[in-house]
């Protein structure tokens, strides 16, 4: 069966999905955008949980690309997988790559967890200005090419906030 590649403009932490992607700093404090958001929503759990993921691996801090996984705290998805965005502006010369490996590390843990469907933030596109039509591709094109070699994550989303976004992914699946 292939995977269901789904585009829907609404908000990321409202959805269903067994887990759902944070588009994080290195730190994995709360943020602006969608990271402020998920930890205005879960704020004492998930804090909590985090502190001691990190007091665990003594990673003060992770790289751009590296993903991590905690609990979704009441509410729907069991799960957040945490990435750090690469910096448009600051990794100039790799950011595509580092852009891809944030998608196939939130990927990979979700095959290591079980997880079957997961739901995507446009990663570095807000605030790091990242040209959507860029990341869009990039985006949609590691997703497909992840899932065809791994069939058992049945369904992905990619949750976009404006009508612009939307439309820009919307063209490419």
């Amino acid at each position: 069966m292939m995977t269901s590649i789904k585009v829907i403009q609404w908000d990321i932490t409202e959805q269903d999905t067994d887990a759902i992607v944070n588009s994080a700093n290195p730190r994995l404090s709360p943020w602006w955008w969608i990271s402020g958001s998920i930890h205005q929503k879960a704020w004492i759990q998930l804090t909590s949980e985090l502190n001691q993921i990190i007091k665990k691996t003594k990673k003060w801090f992770l790289e751009t690309g590296d993903a991590i996984i905690s609990h979704w705290w009441d509410l729907m998805a069991q799960y957040i997988i945490h990435t750090v965005w690469p910096k448009y502006t600051v990794h100039w010369s790799n950011w595509a790559e580092l852009l891809e490996r944030c998608y196939n590390s939130c990927l990979d843990i979700a095959l290591k967890n079980w997880i079957k469907s997961i739901s995507f933030p446009s990663i570095s596109t807000g605030i790091y200005w990242c040209p959507i039509e860029y990341c869009s591709k990039i985006a949609v094109n590691t997703v497909k090419d992840f899932t065809n070699k791994h069939i058992e994550i049945e369904e992905v989303r990619f949750i976009l906030f404006s009508e612009k976004d939307y439309e820009t992914y919307k063209t490419l699946v």
